[in-house]
C-alpha cells in the first residue's frame, strides 16, 4: 500500500513538470487594497508564495468566504503511517472589520496627549532613555492607518475521533521598511478538546530575486489550559518553481515556558506544493527531521503527504 501512495505521488509530481497553467487574469481591486500606495516587489512575491501555500495571509486576503478539505498521511522512519483529516470554513466579516477599523480611529480622551509618553525612567539614575527611532516609526505605522488592519474569522472541524471543532479569530497589519515587510499577526482561538488559547506572530520577509522569498519568523503560543507558553523562531526560503510548483525549505527552534523558558526541540523540513487541477486541488509532500531534548536530541526522520481541495474563494 505505501509503495503505492508513492507512486501515485510521483506520477502527480511528474506531470506537472509537463503543463503550466495559463496566466491569471490580474485582480486590479485586490491588488489596490492589499498594496494601496505600497505596490513593492516585496508584497507582491510575499502575497504570492503564501496563496499558493494556502498559509493563513492567503485565507485573510481572498476575497469572500471558503471551504478547505484536507487529507494528510504521515509516515515515520519506523514505518508507522497516521492518517488525518481537515475540514476548515473561512468567513468573511466586512462589518466586525469595519466596527475594529473605527475603534482605532477615535481620538484620544480630553486631556489625554497624543504624543507618546516617555519610557519609565526607573533604575536610570537621573538619565533620559529614549526609545529608538526605529521602534517609534515601527509602532506608530503599525497603530496609523486603521484602514490597512485585517480581521479575519475562522471556524472548521479536525476529523478525528471523536471530532474537534475550533474556531479563531485574527488581526493583522504589515508595515514596511525599504526592501523588507514587517508583518504582524494576533490570533485567539478555540477547540472543543484542547479550550482557548492566543498566538502572536512577528514575520520579516525579503525577497532575494523575483521568485525567491526570505522569512524570518517569531511567534508565542498560550493555551489555557496548561497556561505554557510555546515559542517558535527560525528562518525560512521559499521557492516559486513555476505558476504550478513551489517549494519551502525551513528551520525551527521551539521553546517551552514551563519550568522555565527552554529550546525543548530543533527542526528542519521541505516541503514541495504543486497544483493538480484547476487552481483548486492541490499535492503538498515532504521530509522532516527533528531534534527533540527529549530524544537525548536525537534525530527523528518522517515524512508525510496532503492533498488539498478548496471550495468557494480561493
Amino acid at each position: 500500500m505505501l509503495k503505492l501512495t508513492i507512486l501515485l505521488v510521483a506520477s502527480f509530481i511528474s506531470s506537472g513538470f509537463s503543463e503550466e497553467l495559463p496566466s491569471k487574469p490580474k485582480r486590479t481591486e485586490l491588488i489596490d487594497n492589499v498594496h494601496g500606495k505600497l505596490s513593492t516587489g516585496v508584497l507582491r512575491l510575499s502575497n504570492r508564495i503564501d496563496r499558493f501555500f494556502g498559509s493563513k495571509r492567503a485565507e485573510d486576503q481572498a476575497n469572500g468566504s471558503q471551504i478547505k478539505l484536507a487529507y494528510i498521511t504521515s509516515i515515520s522512519k519506523d514505518g508507522d503511517i497516521e492518517h488525518e483529516g481537515l475540514i476548515k470554513f473561512r468567513l468573511k466579516l466586512p462589518y466586525l472589520e469595519n466596527l475594529l477599523k473605527l475603534s482605532f480611529s477615535k481620538e484620544p480622551a480630553k486631556g489625554q496627549s497624543k504624543k507618546e509618553e516617555k519610557p519609565s525612567e526607573a533604575g536610570t539614575e537621573g538619565k533620559d532613555i529614549k526609545a529608538p527611532k526605529t521602534q517609534n516609526k515601527l509602532t506608530k505605522a503599525i497603530l496609523s492607518e486603521p484602514s490597512k488592519w485585517s480581521l479575519n474569522f475562522n471556524t472548521g472541524v479536525k476529523v478525528e475521533i471523536p471530532p474537534q471543532f475550533f474556531a479563531n479569530l485574527r488581526l493583522r497589519r504589515s508595515v514596511y521598511f525599504g526592501k523588507w515587510e514587517f508583518r504582524f499577526s494576533q490570533e485567539f482561538f478555540w477547540f472543543s478538546r484542547d479550550g482557548f488559547g492566543e498566538t502572536s506572530t512577528i514575520d520579516f520577509d525579503r525577497p532575494i530575486s523575483s521568485t525567491v522569498l526570505f522569512r524570518l519568523r517569531n511567534s508565542a503560543t498560550w493555551m489555557d489550559e496548561t497556561d505554557e507558553f510555546q515559542t517558535e523562531h527560525g528562518p525560512s526560503i521559499f521557492w516559486q518553481i513555476s505558476k504550478r510548483r513551489a517549494v519551502s525549505f525551513n528551520a525551527r527552534a521551539t521553546g517551552r515556558s514551563r519550568p522555565d523558558l527552554y529550546i525543548d526541540k530543533y527542526s528542519t523540513n521541505i516541503s514541495y506544493r504543486q497544483l493538480l487541477h484547476n487552481r483548486w486541488f492541490y499535492l503538498e509532500t515532504g521530509p522532516s527531521l527533528e531534534f527533540p531534548k527529549s530524544n537525548n536530541w536525537k534525530g527523528v526522520f518522517s515524512y508525510y503527504i496532503k492533498f488539498e481541495a478548496l471550495i468557494g474563494s480561493y
